[in-house]
C-alpha cells in the first residue's frame, strides 16, 4: 500500500513540477518547483512517522485522507498507528493538505477528479499495515 501511496505522490510531484508559473500566494513568495520540494519534504516526513511503527496487531491502526485534488477530494489515504503522537500527526496531515490545496490554486494543476476509494479497516501483514477495500 505504501507503493502505491509514495507512486500517487511521485505522479503528483511531477505534475507540480512541470509547473512553470512564478506566481505567487500573496503571503507566500516561492515557486511552484520550491513548494513542490517542500511537499515532497513534508510527505516524507508524514511516511516515516506512519512507517515509525510495526503493525503488529491493527486494531490500534487508522487512517486518514490526506492531500487534496485540484478538483476536489483527497489524493489518497494513509495508516498510522494509535501509538504515535495522533494530534501532531494529524496536524501534519492537515499541513500537507492545506499547501496542496495553496498549490493547486497558485500553480494552475490540474488532476484526473478521480475518488480514491476509501478503505474499509486494516490488517496486519509482515509488520506493515494493509488497507483492506
Amino acid at each position: 500500500m505504501y507503493k502505491i501511496i509514495k507512486f500517487s505522490f511521485l505522479i503528483l510531484a511531477i505534475v507540480f513540477i512541470s509547473c512553470h508559473s512564478k506566481e505567487t500566494i500573496p503571503t507566500n513568495s516561492t515557486t511552484c518547483e520550491e513548494d513542490t520540494a517542500n511537499l515532497g519534504k513534508l510527505f516524507n516526513e508524514i511516511t516515516a512517522i506512519s512507517e515509525s511503527k510495526p503493525c503488529n496487531d491493527a486494531s490500534k491502526w487508522r487512517f486518514v485522507a490526506f492531500g487534496t485534488k485540484a478538483c476536489g477530494g483527497p489524493v489518497g489515504f494513509i495508516a498510522y498507528s494509535s501509538e504515535i503522537n495522533v494530534n501532531d500527526f494529524l496536524s501534519k496531515i492537515k499541513e500537507y493538505t492545506d499547501l496542496q490545496n495553496q498549490m493547486n490554486k497558485k500553480c494552475g494543476i490540474i488532476s484526473d477528479c478521480s475518488v480514491p476509494p476509501t478503505p474499509k479497516g486494516i490488517v496486519s501483514e509482515n509488520n506493515k499495515p494493509i488497507f483492506i477495500y
